[in-house]
C-alpha cells in the first residue's frame, strides 16, 4: 500500500511542476508580447533604387527631406530644360525597444541632404522647423545631400555668369575664373595688334553661383576657354573695336577738313547767326556690342526672380557668350571744336525800353582739345586730362538793349527802329528784288520780307498817326503810319491789327503781330517805306546791324 501511495504521490508532484512551469511560461510569454507592443515604434529608412540604405528617420523627418528634394529636382528641371526625379525612397519599417538598424541616425543628429522622394504619405506637406526641430536650412543641406548620395547624375557646380548672362556650369571654379581672364587677355592682345596707338583693358563682370546642376551640364576650363575666345579674326569685340575706332577717325577727320582751312586763315565767320557754332563733328558710331535690347530669353530669365537663373539662354555653352567679354579703348587723340562766344550788353536811352537788337553778331571760336578718350562696350565714352589749345579766338556778341521812355506817341524820332525782334528773324526778300509770281505790277519787291515765327509782336518803327488800318487784297491784314517828316512805313501780311485809323503811336508800340494773310506764303512781315509816296529801301533808314 505505502509503495502504490508513494508512486501517486510522485506522479501527481511532476503534474503539479509542469503546470507551474507552464502557467511560468504563459505569463512570460505574456509579459514579453506586452513589452513588445508598448516598446514598438515605426521609422522610415531612405533607400537607394539599388537597395542601399541612407539613413533612418522619423516620419517627420521623412516628410521635410521628402518636400526638400522634390523642390531641388524642380528647381533643376526648371533651370536646364531636364525631367529628372528622385533616385531614392522612404519605406516605413517597425521597431523593437529602439533597435532600428545599424544605418539610423543618433537621436537628435542633424541631417545634411537636399532632395525630394516619394512613397511618404503625406509627403507634399509643408514641415516647419518647429515641428521638426530642426532649422529649413539643415533640411535643405540635409535634402541636398541626399540626393547626391542617391543621384550620380547630379554633382555640384557653380553657374559661371558673365556681364549677368549666365554662360556655363564648372566643378572647377578658380580654373574657370582663369579661364575667363585668360580669354580676356586673347581678345585684348589681339585688338592691340590690329588697332595701333590703342590700348585695351579688360572689364568683364564674372559671378558663379553654387548649384546642383545634371553632370552633362559641366564644361572644363579648357572648354571655357575655347567658348569664349573661338576665332580671335572674328571675333564680336574685335569686329566692334575696328568699328568703333574707324567711326572716331572719320568724325575726326570730318572735323579736321572744316576746321583746317579756317584756322590757317584765322578767321571763322558763317552766314547765319545760328550756325556760328559751326561745324558739329557727328559722334562716333559706338554701340553696345550686344545691340540695346536683352534678348527675350534673359529677359524672362529676370521676370523669374532673382532665385531661379535661366541658363537655356542665348548665352548659355554658345558661341555668342564671347560678346559677354568687355573691354575698355583707350587712346589720345586731338579733336576740334567751337568755343562759345561772350555777350556784352550796351544801353541804350536813345531806344525805348524793351527794344533791344545786336550791333555785332558774336561769333565762336575754334580750340582743339586733346584729351584720353576711353570707349566701353556698353556703348558709352568717357574722356579725362583734357587740354584745349586755343586756334582762333571768338567774337564777342555786342547786344544794344533800350531803356529809353520810347518818346512821345505822334511824334517821329528821326530815327527808324526795326519792326521786330532781330534775335530770331532774317530777310527773305530784299528791296527791289525780282519775284515774277508776286511784282507783276511793279516789276520788283518795293519792300522787305522779314521772315519770323508768327504771332511775334509788330513794333511801329517811329512814332506817327495811324491812317489805314484795314485788310488789303495783297498786303492782307495792313497798317500804314505817317511819321510826319515825309516818311510812311508799311506793314503787311498782319494776323490782327491793335490799332485803329487816327491813333498816335510812338516807337516800339505794338500795332499788329507777324501773319500770312493776303499774298503770302509763310508767315512773315512786309515792312515797306516810301518818302513822298516813293518806295524807297528801308535798309537805308534802319539801324545798320548784322541781319540774316
Amino acid at each position: 500500500m505505502n509503495g502504490r501511495r508513494s508512486r501517486s504521490s510522485r506522479r501527481i508532484g511532476r503534474k503539479r511542476i509542469i503546470v507551474t512551469v507552464a502557467v511560468i511560461a504563459a505569463l512570460i510569454l505574456l509579459a514579453s508580447a506586452a513589452a513588445l507592443f508598448v516598446s514598438s515604434s515605426f521609422y522610415y529608412a531612405a533607400v537607394t533604387e539599388d537597395g542601399e540604405l541612407l539613413g533612418s528617420y522619423t516620419e517627420e523627418e521623412a516628410e521635410a527631406l521628402s518636400v526638400g528634394a522634390k523642390a531641388i529636382y524642380g528647381e533643376i528641371n526648371d533651370r536646364f530644360g531636364t525631367s529628372l526625379s528622385p533616385r531614392f525612397s522612404f519605406h516605413r519599417r517597425l521597431a523593437f525597444f529602439g533597435c532600428v538598424g545599424a544605418a539610423e541616425p543618433a537621436s537628435g543628429q542633424a541631417q545634411t541632404v537636399i532632395g525630394g522622394a516619394e512613397a511618404v504619405p503625406g509627403a507634399e506637406a509643408e514641415v516647419s522647423a518647429e515641428e521638426s526641430g530642426t532649422s529649413s536650412d539643415a533640411w535643405t543641406d540635409a535634402a541636398r545631400e541626399l540626393v547626391l548620395r542617391s543621384d550620380s547624375s547630379v554633382t555640384s557646380a557653380a553657374l559661371i555668369s558673365i556681364g549677368g548672362s549666365p554662360v556655363a556650369c564648372t566643378g572647377e571654379p578658380e580654373a574657370a575664373a582663369e579661364a575667363v581672364t585668360e580669354a580676356e587677355r586673347a581678345v585684348c592682345d589681339a585688338i592691340e595688334a590690329a588697332l595701333p596707338g590703342v590700348t585695351v583693358s579688360p572689364a568683364t563682370a564674372v559671378s558663379f553661383e553654387e548649384l546642383l546642376c545634371p553632370v552633362a551640364e559641366q564644361v572644363s576650363a579648357e572648354q571655357l576657354y575655347t567658348l569664349l575666345t573661338g576665332e580671335l579674326g572674328e571675333h564680336p569685340l574685335l569686329v566692334w573695336a575696328r568699328e568703333t575706332i574707324a567711326s572716331a577717325d572719320a568724325s575726326l577727320a570730318a572735323a579736321e577738313e572744316y576746321y583746317k582751312p579756317l584756322v590757317e586763315l584765322r578767321r571763322y565767320r558763317t552766314l547765319f547767326p545760328e550756325e556760328t557754332g559751326g561745324y558739329e563733328a557727328a559722334p562716333p558710331a559706338v554701340f553696345p556690342v550686344l545691340g540695346t535690347e536683352r534678348p527675350e530669353d534673359n529677359a524672362d530669365a529676370d521676370d523669374m526672380g532673382d532665385d531661379v537663373i535661366n541658363v537655356n539662354g542665348d548665352y548659355y555653352r554658345s558661341e555668342s557668350a564671347r560678346a559677354l567679354l568687355s573691354v575698355e579703348l583707350t587712346r589720345e587723340q586731338t579733336e576740334y571744336i567751337s568755343t562759345d562766344y561772350d555777350s556784352i550788353t550796351e544801353l541804350r536811352a536813345d531806344r525805348p525800353s524793351g527794344y533791344s537788337y545786336p550791333r555785332r553778331a558774336g561769333v565762336r571760336g575754334i580750340a582743339s582739345v586733346t584729351s584720353s578718350v576711353t570707349y566701353l562696350t556698353d556703348g558709352g565714352i568717357t574722356r579725362s586730362g583734357e587740354t584745349e589749345a586755343e586756334l582762333v579766338a571768338p567774337i564777342a556778341e555786342i547786344l544794344l538793349v533800350g531803356e529809353g521812355s520810347g518818346g512821345v506817341a505822334g511824334e517821329a524820332t528821326g530815327e527808324l527802329i526795326w519792326p521786330l525782334e532781330t534775335t530770331d528773324m532774317y530777310v527773305s526778300s530784299l528791296f527791289q528784288e525780282v519775284r515774277e509770281a508776286f511784282d507783276s505790277r511793279t516789276g520788283y519787291h518795293i519792300g522787305v520780307d522779314l521772315q519770323i515765327d508768327e504771332g511775334e509782336p509788330v513794333w511801329a518803327a517811329d512814332g506817327g498817326t495811324v491812317i489805314l488800318a484795314e485788310e488789303h487784297l495783297t498786303y492782307g491784314l495792313l497798317v500804314e503810319i505817317d511819321h510826319g517828316n515825309g516818311l510812311v512805313s508799311f506793314y503787311g501780311h498782319l494776323s490782327d491789327i491793335s490799332v485803329a485809323v487816327g491813333d498816335k503811336v510812338a516807337p516800339c508800340d505794338i500795332i499788329g503781330h507777324v501773319g500770312d494773310t493776303g499774298a503770302a506764303t509763310s508767315a512773315h512781315l512786309h515792312f515797306e517805306l516810301r518818302r513822298e509816296d516813293i518806295p524807297v529801301d528801308p535798309f537805308d533808314y534802319l539801324p545798320d546791324i548784322p541781319v540774316n
